[in-house]
């Protein structure tokens, strides 16, 4: 199946590694990027997802912001968000989760555990 998924980070490195998983593993082959909160709003703006990945650190509209928005959002308040930090921080997790992550990944993130993560969201 294939599912519509937005990445967004301010890294183009870990965006191109995060896309290039996805592809391979055969999750989807329709993925937007954007490389910040306020891309990503204007993106989500426009278009339904089944999943959004985040980072929480980014200039212009941080992750927590960014989770905020989308779910107050009619179109995608109930889109599956995966957030990805470098963050270890139990108190940053709770944050994103009551923001309205739908699951909480750490950077460097392991393939594997972020294919299960999604597979899962998206089932």
């Amino acid at each position: 199946m294939n599912h519509s998924i937005l990445v967004v980070d301010d890294s183009k490195v870990l965006r191109l590694m995060i896309v290039s998983v996805l592809k391979k593993a055969g999750v989807s082959s329709d993925i937007d990027e954007a490389d910040d909160g306020v891309e990503g709003l204007k993106l989500v703006a426009g278009r339904q997802y089944d999943l959004v990945i985040t980072d929480l650190n980014m200039p212009n509209m941080g992750g927590i912001d960014f989770v905020k928005k989308i779910r107050i959002s009619p179109v995608n308040k109930f889109v599956k968000i995966c957030v990805l930090s470098g963050e270890s921080d139990k108190e940053m997790e709770d944050e994103a989760r009551k923001a309205g992550a739908s699951a909480f990944l750490l950077k460097p993130f392991e393939p594997l555990k972020l294919l299960a993560a999604i597979k899962k969201l998206l089932q």
